[in-house]
């Protein structure tokens, strides 16, 4: 500031408050000394900034750095935000917060590294399970459509059979429903021990017979056996027992034939007897049916449906 200050040095006298606050009223005459105090205060004030001149430039040079500062980040800033900019932040530079620790990486680079390395494990795993046609290359949209072909062809085949299924139900529910197909006749085959004390049994002509039993429980079996056959052999001597559900016989449908072989001779009188009459049965707990042979002996059987 080059101009020259307008000196005043007599100090005057400072008005009071209530003149500052409500100023000259009409009439009034204004005190050469509170004049006085007015130009001597104005002439300090100027007298003060002239003096810090300096500070006033450096000032002014410290805000035209700020502006240009400010501008060339907001052009940097638009940069960065630009579709075209790259590399502006490296992945691997980016720290990512897990607070549920689902990572064990810490940066976005790696993280998806992660990410793309259990989903290809993922992926590779299922084409594994599902197998041909599904490889290890197949994207996952792929493996989903393998997938539910092989459902759709497991409904169609279960349907063929005459089980209600659709392709649209689970996975399991369809493996499930495959133990419901019936197959044919069902069999099944094991040993058994004849008792050692009789029991009374009757023939068909309703005679009454004392006779050994061989129990055989329904686990042993899985179903209600229309033919059984039992057999006990030893040397030079072998006992039968044949049993039919609903046999063609005018004398007793469920009757069973228990008989007697001498090196391949029959040696005792067949005998018929009734199979569905208490202590016999064949029902759903079983079959007990009798037998000539000699108690604690081991016996074969072999059931059909």
């Amino acid at each position: 500031m080059a101009e020259q200050l307008p000196v005043w040095n007599n100090p005057g006298i400072e008005p009071s408050t209530d003149l500052k606050v409500n100023g000259w009223q009409p009439g009034q005459k204004p005190s050469a000394q509170h004049f006085n105090w007015l130009f001597n205060r104005a002439y300090k004030c100027l007298e003060e900034l002239q003096g810090d001149s300096s500070k006033i430039t450096e000032l002014e040079q410290t805000l035209t750095e700020l502006e240009q500062t400010v501008t060339l980040n907001d052009e940097k800033f638009n940069e960065h935000l630009a579709d075209t900019a790259t590399g502006a932040h490296k992945a691997k530079n980016i720290a990512v917060e897990d607070p549920d620790g689902l990572f064990t990486a810490s940066d976005v680079e790696d993280v998806l590294k992660e990410l793309f390395t259990n989903a290809d494990n993922a992926q590779k795993g299922i084409a594994s399970v599902v197998g041909l046609p599904a490889t290890s290359s197949d994207t996952l949209e792929q493996l989903i459509t393998h997938i539910q072909n092989a459902k759709n062809t497991m409904a169609t085949n279960l349907t063929a059979k005459g089980i209600s299924a659709s392709g649209a139900e689970a996975l399991q529910a369809l493996a499930n429903k495959i133990a419901n197909v019936n197959t044919g006749k069902k069999w099944a085959s094991g040993t058994a021990t004849v008792s050692s004390n009789t029991e009374t049994v009757y023939y068909v002509s309703g005679s009454p017979a004392a006779k050994r039993t061989v129990t055989v429980p329904y686990s042993a079996i899985g179903f209600i056996p229309s033919t059984i056959i039992m057999r006990v052999k030893e040397p030079n001597i072998e006992y039968r027992t044949i049993y039919e559900a609903n046999e063609n016989d005018s004398l007793y449908p469920n009757a069973c034939k228990d008989s007697t072989y001498n090196n391949g001779q029959l040696t005792a009188s067949t005998f018929n007897i009734k199979a569905d009459v208490a202590p016999l049965y064949v029902n759903e707990n079983g079959f007990k049916l009798p037998t000539n042979a000699p108690g604690g002996l081991l016996v074969e059987w072999v059931a059909f449906e």
